[in-house]
């Protein structure tokens, strides 16, 4: 009983990787993600990826950036919060940097792991930090240094492992 328990758990899990790496048809693209095409070009663009990864693959892992799963909030949810929590106005300049921001890291997030300059953790940390900029009134300055760092990110001049917390605020559990 316990191995059939134990074969059924492995199945379990093998099926929702793979539920989580297939890609509906253009068609059926959500809405509310950037066009399909611009991953598509970033995909084709990038010759070592496109040999670790396919295309579906590629854009499976763009989706979960943007949905999230029960545990991780996606960059649709965060988003959706961060417009939720400041003045109309103060949204009709937070949205493109959001938008921006979002297809930047969605790029980079959702290629084979040994490629990627932007990894699960640095959008924990900048999700983090981002709840801690809205506590703080401090959303345009922490954009500045989410985007900087970002672009450092892409062209190699900082490295993943320096993105922490402490990077853009002091923890006060830390002190």
């Amino acid at each position: 009983m316990a191995g059939a328990l134990r074969a059924l758990l492995f199945l379990s899990q093998v099926l929702l990787v793979a539920c989580g790496t297939v890609t509906p048809p253009a068609a059926d693209w959500p809405l509310e993600l950037p066009q399909r095409e611009r991953f598509t070009e970033a995909w084709e663009a990038d010759a070592a990826n496109r040999q670790l990864q396919d295309l579906d693959t590629y854009l499976g892992w763009v989706q979960r950036f943007y949905a999230g799963n029960n545990l991780v909030p996606g960059w649709t949810s965060m988003t959706l919060e961060l417009q939720a929590r400041v003045t109309s106005q103060r949204w009709q300049a937070v949205a493109p940097r959001m938008q921006a921001l979002g297809e930047r890291i969605a790029v980079e997030w959702a290629k084979d792991n040994s490629l990627r300059r932007i990894n699960t953790r640095c959008a924990a940390v900048w999700r983090d930090a981002l709840q801690e900029a809205l506590v703080r009134d401090d959303l345009d300055a922490f954009l500045s240094r989410l985007e900087a760092d970002v672009t450092a990110l892409l062209d190699g001049s900082l490295a993943a492992d320096l993105i922490r917390f402490e990077r853009y605020y002091v923890d006060d559990f830390d002190s």
